[in-house]
């Protein structure tokens, strides 16, 4: 079978659905991997096939709407209305490559950043399409909508509704965008406004990548939702730790690893003298992932090192 991951994001959303693909290939299935061209070779590496989707999610967060989105404080609501005036313009170039790379597909494969996307091509081309999510993005009485106004359980049905919300809010939002690259490029009929919420209802499968123990499935999901576990890799092919950080590690006590992966940030001077300080005042050695983030770039004492990136498998246990 062939097999197209449509994997839109940062390395959070893209390693796990490359560590799925390895799985799907070991079944003997021909897999390809649609992102950015910043993974090209991670995925390459990996033994995978890969197809160019030309958005640049690191400059797209680092736009003035990305930095918006970021911004500390802001509410749940205003970063979502930040992030869609962030993607917008990108928009219809990812549809029309995510449409290429499934063509021809026997099954598409995609990530939440692709859900945008992937029912659409899906629709297209009559190909059938699988969810691979790693967050709950589903409505449940179980937990809030990460737009929920409040960090707190809600309770059942308060809980319900602020995932509808979300799905309003979400509708509203791209059904304009998702109508323009259906009707003016797909060739499909628009959606009306209850789209997102028929959408989940014509959902073949969805897959969690989370571990069970840690989110166990909610009682109010269908039978078609399955929470599989993590998706890891087991090893980096190609990967050795540089000489620095090996002399680094050996010359003190466990340090302490600090990162903000893909999160850009808006002021990195700044963040990267908070973290200093925070190691200083409890008195730990520090590895710094500079990471998208630009953490770094300032004197750094002997107790920490910068560097660029470890995979987390081999850096983690000796933290």
């Amino acid at each position: 079978m062939k097999i197209t991951i449509l994997a839109i994001g940062s390395r959070g959303d893209v390693q796990p659905l490359v560590a799925l693909g390895l799985g799907l290939k070991s079944k003997g299935h021909d897999v390809t991997v649609a992102t950015h061209a910043i993974f090209e070779g991670f995925v390459q590496s990996h033994g995978l096939g890969f197809f160019l989707i030309k958005a640049d999610p690191k400059k797209t967060l680092e736009s003035r709407a990305g930095q918006e989105a970021l911004k500390n404080g802001a509410s749940p609501l205003r970063s979502w209305i930040n992030f869609i005036r962030m993607v917008r313009p990108s928009f219809i170039q990812t549809g029309l490559d995510c449409l290429d790379a499934c063509n021809p597909s026997d099954l598409i494969v995609y990530s939440p950043f692709s859900t945008f996307f992937a029912l659409h091509v899906s629709e297209k081309l009559n190909v059938p399409a699988v969810a691979a999510y790693l967050a709950p993005t589903h409505p449940t009485k179980q937990i809030p909508s990460f737009l929920s106004p409040t960090q707190g359980n809600l309770g059942g049905m308060l809980n319900l509704f602020s995932w509808t919300i979300y799905d309003v809010i979400t509708s509203l939002s791209y059904r304009p965008i998702i109508n323009e690259l259906r009707s003016k490029y797909f060739g499909l009929p628009p959606l009306g406004i209850a789209s997102f919420q028929s959408r989940r209802n014509k959902e073949m499968l969805v897959l969690y990548g989370i571990s069970p123990s840690v989110f166990p499935k909610p009682r109010d999901w269908r039978e078609n939702i399955k929470v599989t576990g993590y998706w890891f890799l087991e090893n980096e092919s190609g990967w050795s730790p540089p000489a620095e950080l090996l002399e680094f590690l050996s010359g003190g006590t466990p340090p302490v690893y600090i990162g903000f992966g893909s999160m850009t940030a808006h002021d990195p001077k700044s963040l990267t003298e908070t973290v200093l300080k925070a190691l200083e005042l409890s008195n730990q050695r520090g590895v710094l992932l500079n990471g998208w983030g630009c953490l770094g770039g300032v004197g750094l004492p002997d107790s920490v090192i910068e560097i660029d990136s470890a995979p987390h498998s081999w850096l983690f246990p000796r933290m």
